[in-house]
């Protein structure tokens, strides 16, 4: 009897405990500029307490989103899903820090770049009580870093392109080599090149088609 009322005793203290942090929390991140949140650590599906900047990341209130079908889950992008889900999965059990950047739908449909950095709240026992995380918008960034990749990615394709001309001594040797190194690079499935015949001052249509070496 006297050992259930201590358990009783212990998890009341730890649920008051969780709830005065909670309120702290709550005091100190209502104006940050990202979203702050808490999951329960045994319910990691369930959100303790997420921040109203939620509605400038992703479109929902903390209402709508505490109430919602797994949001957080059924929002990730689609190629970005099992490499967070699977490391959800390997954080909990090592109890490491969340660190990670992916997608997630916004709730008008277009997607929202996302970093999270969160850790696990113990409590003086040594139990795990919460995740306690922050999630910012890295869209910006994300769109910055592709474009410099993009330019770097062009200015190698034509250097590339400019090296087979002048190794070779006629041009329609190495040409197909050239529109497929383009052709990746621009992200198209077909190029086109025109050909003048000066003999009859004609131009006729010079199509290579690259028959599926190139795709998106």
């Amino acid at each position: 009897m006297k050992g259930s009322l201590l358990i009783l005793q212990n998890k009341k203290k730890a649920e008051n405990a969780l709830f005065n942090t909670e309120e702290r929390y709550r005091m100190l991140v209502e104006k940050l500029p990202a979203v702050v949140f808490m999951d329960k650590f045994d319910q990691p599906e369930t959100t303790q307490y997420i921040s109203p900047r939620l509605k400038d990341l992703l479109g929902y209130t903390p209402q709508e989103w505490e109430s919602g079908d797994n949001l957080w889950k059924n929002s990730l992008h689609p190629n970005d899903r099992e490499r967070v889900l699977s490391e959800d999965i390997r954080t909990d059990q090592t109890g490491e820090p969340f660190r990670i950047e992916y997608r997630m739908r916004h709730q008008d449909g277009h997607y929202v770049w996302i970093k999270e950095d969160a850790s696990i709240v113990l409590g003086e026992d040594g139990t795990p009580l919460f995740w306690q995380g922050i999630l910012l918008d890295i869209t910006d960034q994300k769109h910055a870093e592709e474009a410099i990749q993009r330019r770097e990615e062009i200015i190698k394709a034509v250097g590339f392109s400019a090296e087979q001309f002048l190794k070779s001594s006629n041009w329609e040797d190495c040409i197909n080599q050239v529109l497929a190194q383009l052709g990746k690079t621009t992200q198209v499935s077909r190029v086109y090149v025109f050909k003048r015949h000066t003999s009859n001052k004609k131009i006729y249509s010079y199509l290579k088609s690259l028959n599926g070496a190139i795709r998106e």
